[in-house]
C-alpha cells in the first residue's frame, strides 16, 4: 500500500457526480449527519465509525468518499493499493498517525479513506484470514475502529471490488456501520455521464446522448471516459463531426477486447450476415427491437448481433424494460419472454437455413443459451411442477433424465421451426438488408436498420419483387 505524502482538502461535491440519484441521497444522509452532529446526538444517533463502498472498478467509490470529505470540509487522508511497497501496514498505520496529529493539532475531524481494502485485508476461500499480514491489518483495524476517543473525530471510509474477501469482524455492527452499493450505472445514469463529456465537445454536436447511453449497457464511468477518449483518437483528425455510429466500433472493440477486421472474402461476410440478420428478423418480431448487426471479425468471434439496454419502435409499442445484452435470462424475465428469447437464439440458424440452405459450425454458443434457458425454466418450474417431484435425495432419477432430454429435444425443434417461419415471412425484407449492411462496410447500427424497415415498408412491393430470386453475391435463396 501506499499513501500521498500529505493530506489534502477534498474540493469534490456530490454535485460533481454524474448520475447515482439514489446514491447519493443515501450519502447525503452521511453527509448531514457530519456536519450537525450535535442534532443528531440529542437524539442518541452515533456518527458512523466505518463507511465501506463496495462495487465494480470504475464506478466512482472513491469520488464518493471525496465527496463527503468535500461538502463536510474534512481533511482527506488517501491510502492506495500499490505492489511495490514491502510493508503496507506500516503505511497504513503512518496513514492513522498523521490523522491523529491533525485531530489533536486542530480539534478538526478527518477522514481517512482506504482504497481497496480487499488488498489489505482478505480471507481466502473458507472465509478464514490469508496470511500473517492480513490477520494483522485486521486487527490494527479493529482497534481503530473500537476506539472510542476518535469517535466523531476520524471516520474510516474504505472501497472494495471483492465485498466477500473482508473479514466478517469488520463488517459487522460497530465496525463498518454502513455499507453503501455502487453499481454499474443504469441508462440514467449512463446518459448522464456522457453528457457530462459530450455536451462541451464540438466534435460531438450532433449526437442524441439518449441513444448512446443505450449502447453502453455494462459500462462503468471510467470505461464511458474511456470509450469517449478513444473514439476521438480515432476520428478527431478524419471527421469534423462524429456520429452515433462512430461509437459502434469503438464499443465493440471493447466488448470483445480486440480490434475488428473485416473479413476479406465478401461471400464469407454476407453468409456471417445471413445468420445475424435471422437473429435481427426474429428479435423484430417479438420486441419490437433491432441490434446492431456486423459481420465484422472481433478474435474468434466471426459476426455479432447486439442489443440495447432499452429501445423504443416507432410505433410506441410497448416495449422490455430491460434487455440483457447477453439475452440471458434473469430474476425479472417472464417465461413468455425467456421462450421468446429461445426463438431469437434460434434465429441465427434459421437465417443460415432460409438464405444459404445450411448450417454451419458457428451455432454452438446459440444452442448453449438455448438449452440454458430451458433447463433456467425448467428449474423455476416453468414446465410445471411435477418435473421436481421427479428428483429423490440421490439427483435425477433415469427416468427423470430421459424424460427432460426428450422434451428439450421437443421444445428445441418447435422453437427452431418457429424462428424458421418469422424468417421466411421476412425473407425478401433480410435480402434487403443483407444487402444494405454489406454496402455499409458490414455493420449497421439498430436506428440504421429501423430507418431500413421503414424505407422497405415504403418501397416494399418493387423491393420485395427486387429480392424474391436476387442472389445477393454468391448467397442462395
Amino acid at each position: 500500500m501506499k499513501r500521498k505524502q500529505q493530506s489534502q482538502a477534498s474540493t469534490t461535491l456530490l454535485k460533481d457526480i454524474c448520475g447515482y440519484e439514489e446514491e447519493k441521497i443515501e450519502v447525503q444522509k452521511i453527509i448531514s449527519l457530519l456536519n450537525d452532529y450535535e442534532k443528531y446526538d440529542q437524539q442518541g444517533v452515533n456518527i458512523p465509525r466505518g463507511l465501506i463502498f463496495q462495487g465494480p472498478p470504475g464506478t466512482g467509490k472513491t469520488l464518493f468518499a471525496k465527496a463527503i470529505a468535500g461538502e463536510c470540509h474534512y481533511n482527506f487522508y488517501t491510502v492506495f493499493s500499490s505492489e511495490l511497497d514491502e510493508n503496507p501496514l506500516a503505511t497504513v498505520k503512518q496513514v492513522f498517525k498523521d490523522a491523529e496529529a491533525y485531530v489533536q493539532e486542530t480539534n478538526k475531524p478527518s477522514i481517512v479513506y482506504i482504497d481497496e481494502i480487499d488488498k489489505l485485508v482478505y480471507t481466502n476461500n473458507y472465509g478464514d484470514l490469508a496470511d500473517t499480514d492480513s490477520r494483522e491489518a485486521t486487527r490494527f483495524l479493529l482497534q481503530k475502529l473500537d476506539e472510542t476517543k476518535l469517535k466523531n473525530k476520524i471516520l474510516i471510509v474504505a472501497s472494495t471490488n471483492e465485498y466477500r474477501k473482508i473479514p466478517e469482524a469488520l463488517l459487522r455492527s460497530g465496525r463498518f456501520d454502513k455499507k453503501i452499493l455502487i453499481d454499474l450505472p443504469d441508462v440514467e445514469s449512463r446518459e448522464a455521464i456522457l453528457n457530462y463529456y459530450i455536451n462541451n465537445h464540438p466534435l460531438f454536436k450532433n449526437i442524441d446522448v439518449s441513444k448512446l447511453a443505450l449502447k453502453t449497457g455494462g459500462m462503468s464511468g471510467a470505461d464511458i471516459k474511456t470509450l469517449i477518449n478513444n473514439t476521438l483518437l480515432e476520428y478527431v483528425t478524419i471527421k469534423e463531426h462524429i456520429e452515433l455510429d462512430d461509437f459502434i466500433k469503438i464499443i465493440n472493440e471493447m466488448n470483445f477486447e480486440t480490434i475488428g477486421k473485416q473479413w476479406k472474402s465478401a461471400k464469407t461476410a454476407l453468409e456471417i450476415l445471413a445468420h445475424e440478420v435471422g437473429h435481427a428478423l426474429v428479435s423484430y418480431e417479438f420486441f419490437k427491437t433491432f441490434g446492431t448487426v456486423s459481420a465484422i471479425k472481433y478474435g474468434y468471434l466471426a459476426g455479432s448481433t447486439t442489443f440495447d439496454d432499452v429501445e423504443e419502435d416507432d410505433d410506441d409499442h410497448e416495449f422490455l424494460e430491460e434487455i440483457p445484452e447477453s439475452r440471458k435470462p434473469d430474476a425479472n424475465e417472464t417465461l413468455e419472454k425467456c421462450l421468446n428469447n429461445i426463438c431469437v437464439a434460434f434465429g441465427g440458424m434459421a437465417g443460415e437455413r432460409v438464405y444459404l440452405n445450411e448450417h454451419s459450425f458457428g451455432n454452438g454458443g446459440d444452442l448453449s443459451e438455448v438449452c440454458g434457458r430451458i433447463s433456467k425454466i425448467s428449474d423455476v418450474g416453468g414446465f410445471g411442477f411435477y418435473w421436481s417431484r421427479e428428483i429423490d435425495d440421490y439427483g435425477a432419477s433415469e427416468r427423470w433424465r430421459n424424460k427432460y432430454h426428450k422434451h428439450t429435444v421437443r421444445l428445441c425443434n418447435k422453437y427452431y421451426r418457429k424462428s424458421i417461419r418469422i424468417v421466411k415471412k421476412n425473407k425478401a425484407f433480410g435480402l434487403y438488408l443483407i444487402d444494405e449492411i454489406h454496402q455499409n462496410n458490414d455493420v449497421l447500427s439498430a436506428e440504421a436498420l429501423k430507418e431500413k424497415r421503414q424505407y422497405f415498408l415504403q418501397h416494399k412491393k418493387e423491393l420485395t419483387k427486387k429480392y424474391k430470386k436476387l442472389h445477393v453475391l454468391d448467397l442462395k435463396n
